[in-house]
């Protein structure tokens, strides 16, 4: 990793403090319930749809991990954020705790903009239909029937194009049998929670199948508020989803499927940060920790290692501190999807996915994470989504090949801004009204063929053009009358910003796939991939140039190669594993410096490489195990405070990563089953800014979850405790540097949890 010059903060070692607890903790579970043997779990053949077609995974040629529901329930997977905990090179990049934005991050591609008019670089797509806003990804896990997270650029199959990668949640689909499920949860997590699950699915007359399911969710903050009279955070008053599914074949070779989802997600009191007093570095002008060892002189003029108001920050901790409990996230969204499949006959088929979205959210937080108020920052997001793809697709002995087009519409108004109170002296309101429109439209295709009997090949293209066009009005000074939902406008108009961006470029893929035999497959593939441009928000108020408000599209080429290695140990075991290099040419940076947002574009380099292993034992064991590793991951001249151009380490982009789970069953007298279970999931350091500002490195850290259940026979009913982050770790999400008002803050990952449900299947 690059260093940070006159960094007062040191990078520690990579380091696995938890390991000990990990071996004892699985020991015990052995030695307490003996052996016996039980089905393989983490072998089962997960069938996925990323070439568009159904495969199993182990036959694709492409970096894809996937999980089944029944895995996902087994892992406790309840949030969409919860599935990088096993997927080797993902994470989550959100500034705030909770989930009031999640952007995903693949093998260290993002853009950590916070601001909701923002496209992220890795693709967000639920049941086929494409989610633009990174305030609409943080959803709750329902229903679903698989979960598919494909790496590297992608837009020869899919609808929206990404740099990154892509992420893609399918539901349960209507079936014509009878089904049905009940979950119930209750759980402790500093208070008490609860949270129902269920669903019913069956034919409702000949050729028409349908499907209703939904969950509802409450509990208590878990964030204690130490503050008198103030309340705690991140507390669920009543969220709630539904989704309604109807299947109808019209004819032999005609399905129409109609999917009706709404959600309705009130959480109280979100927004909660620790804070540390800061400084800037006086030479490179970043923003450091203050202690009182490292500032004898006082800086911010009132104690050693303190900020303007006496703080030293010393009983903020994660979880447990004192801060105003202005905090607050609601959001709703409904969302309609039509699905029509026609085969038109000679193996071609036609598939149309018209979607509509309607998505709000209002928020605002503590953004100085103590109880003087003197950051507020408030925003928001009222978004319509209209999508259309189209596909006609064909297949024979060998040869497979599609074809399609895209078109989306996105209109939103996205409100941002900073506020703070005359009583602490900061009497100012700042605030930023964004009407941004995208259209985009696509071309594309892709062509797999066999050149023989082991080998083949696939090639795909795609053109795309997009057009944005953003309309800024910026206020600034002491509070007004008229309001924008949470932000009140003040009467100085300060800025004015009109602009259009008209982008077009080609991706595409050239890849080849080698079968040694039927249980192990080599690939490799040359991938472009390309984002269109955008805009920042202006947050402090002061005009600023077209330069620092737009940023240009990026454009990322892929070098990757890999093999998946099937029927390990005689069929009870896979390996699977690649490795790349990224050439990144004009990657958005984001950047935020005190009250200031940039992106700039600047080139970029990533290599590294993935491991997967599973094996399932006769005796009852499974074993699953994942590592990622990035060699490099470094953004070349970037410009910081002090003025140096130097190069960084791409944010939110940690050397490695290691994750596994460890699974006993034993099948008892009574013919059901009981299972024990361990997972772990190792992230080290990493730094949440571009400009690797010491007072934003975030520290490595292991969160550790446990799960025991007993499953009936006829799988009627199950029964399970669990516990997630047992050991309770200090887990830190993100840091911002806010030297400016002589703090920095930082967001942490939940606290343990502990909790008790049942399900009934019918």
């Amino acid at each position: 990793m690059s260093t940070v010059p006159n960094a007062s903060t040191a990078c520690p070692k990579f380091s696995f403090s938890t390991t000990p607890r990990l071996i004892r903790i699985v020991a015990a579970m052995a030695i307490a319930t003996g052996s016996a043997s039980t089905a393989a779990q983490v072998l089962e053949e997960v069938t996925v749809t990323a070439k568009k077609r159904e495969q199993n995974i182990q036959d694709v040629g492409i970096s894809i991990t996937a999980f089944s529901g029944d895995q996902l329930r087994s892992l406790g997977f309840t949030d969409a954020f919860d599935i990088a905990a096993q997927t080797p090179g993902l994470n989550f990049d959100g500034g705030a705790s909770g989930s009031v934005t999640k952007i995903p991050v693949i093998r260290g591609v993002s853009q950590n903009d916070f601001g909701t008019q923002q496209e992220p670089p890795v693709a967000v797509y639920v049941d086929n239909t494409y989610i633009s806003s990174i305030a609409a990804t943080g959803f709750t896990l329902f229903d679903v029937e698989r979960v598919e997270v494909l790496k590297g650029p992608q837009g020869t199959l899919f609808g929206r194009n990404a740099t990154g990668g892509l992420l893609h949640y399918l539901s349960a689909e209507p079936t014509e049998e009878f089904e049905a499920y009940f979950t119930q949860q209750i759980r402790d997590q500093n208070g008490t929670g609860f949270r129902s699950e269920g669903a019913i699915s069956g034919a409702l007359a000949d050729g028409v199948r349908g499907r209703l399911s939904g969950f509802y969710e409450q509990s208590d903050g878990y964030w204690i508020n130490n503050a008198p009279d103030f309340q705690d955070s991140f507390e669920i008053d009543g969220s709630f989803a539904v989704r309604g599914q109807l299947d109808v074949d019209l004819s032999e070779d005609l399905t129409l499927g109609l999917s009706v989802g709404h959600g309705d997600f009130s959480l109280s009191n979100q927004g909660t940060y620790t804070y540390t007093a800061g400084a800037n570095d006086p030479v490179t002008g970043l923003g450091y920790v203050l202690t009182p060892e490292n500032d004898p002189d006082a800086v911010n003029g009132a104690c050693p290692g303190c900020d303007f108001f006496g703080q030293d920050g010393s009983e903020s901790r994660p979880n447990d501190s004192s801060f105003n409990d202005v905090g607050f996230l609601e959001r709703d969204f409904t969302t309609v999807t039509v699905d029509v499949n026609w085969l038109l006959g000679d193996g071609i088929s036609l598939t149309s996915i018209t979607n509509y979205q309607d998505f709000s959210f209002n928020y605002n937080e503590d953004c100085d994470g103590s109880v003087i108020d003197y950051c507020q920052f408030p925003f928001g997001q009222d978004l319509e989504q209209f999508s259309q793809e189209l596909r006609v697709s064909g297949e024979t002995e060998t040869v497979f090949w599609q074809a399609g087009l895209f078109y989306l519409d996105i209109t939103q108004t996205a409100f941002s801004g900073f506020q703070s109170s005359a009583e602490e002296g900061f009497d100012f309101t700042v605030a930023d009204v964004m009407d941004q429109d995208t259209k985009s439209y696509a071309l594309f295709g892709s062509l797999e063929f066999s050149l023989s009997d082991n080998l083949s090949a696939t090639v795909g293209l795609r053109w795309t053009e997009d057009e944005k066009s953003v309309d800024s009005d910026v206020y600034y000074g002491g509070g007004g009358p008229a309001i924008v939902d949470l932000i009140a406008i003040p009467p100085n108009l300060v800025d004015q910003f009109s602009d259009t961006q008209e982008d077009s470029d080609w991706s595409g893929r050239l890849g080849l796939d080698y079968s040694l035999n039927d249980d192990s497959l080599w690939f490799a593939s040359i991938s472009r991939g390309n984002k269109a441009g955008g805009y920042v928000a202006n947050l402090n108020g002061f005009p600023i140039g077209s330069e620092d408000r737009r940023f240009d599209p990026e454009v990322l080429t892929s070098f990757e190669a890999g093999f998946k290695q099937s029927n390990l140990f005689g069929g009870r075991a896979r390996l699977n594993g690649s490795v790349f290099y990224y050439d990144y040419s004009d990657y958005q940076a984001f950047d935020f410096q005190g009250l200031a947002a940039f992106i700039r574009n600047r080139d970029a380099t990533v290599s590294g490489g993935e491991l997967e292993f599973a094996a399932s034992f006769n005796n009852g064991w499974d074993l699953l195990l994942g590592a990622a590793f990035l060699f490099d991951a470094t953004v070349e001249n970037v410009v910081i405070p002090g003025g140096q151009t130097v190069d960084r380490d791409m944010p939110k982009a940690p050397d490695f990563t290691f994750n596994g789970l460890l699974r006993k069953g034993w099948q008892l007298n009574s013919g059901g089953e009981f299972s024990a279970q361990v997972s772990f999931d190792y992230t080290d350091e990493s730094f949440s800014s571009v400009s690797n500002a010491p007072a934003t490195l975030l520290s490595s850290y292991t969160i550790v979850d446990a799960r025991l259940a007993y499953a009936a026979r006829d799988d009627s009913w199950e029964l399970a405790l669990f516990g997630k982050n047992i050991f309770d770790e200090d887990a830190q999400n993100f840091a911002f540097e806010l030297a400016s008002f002589g703090i920095h803050i930082q967001s942490w990952r939940p606290p343990r949890m502990l909790g008790a449900e049942v399900t009934f299947n019918f």
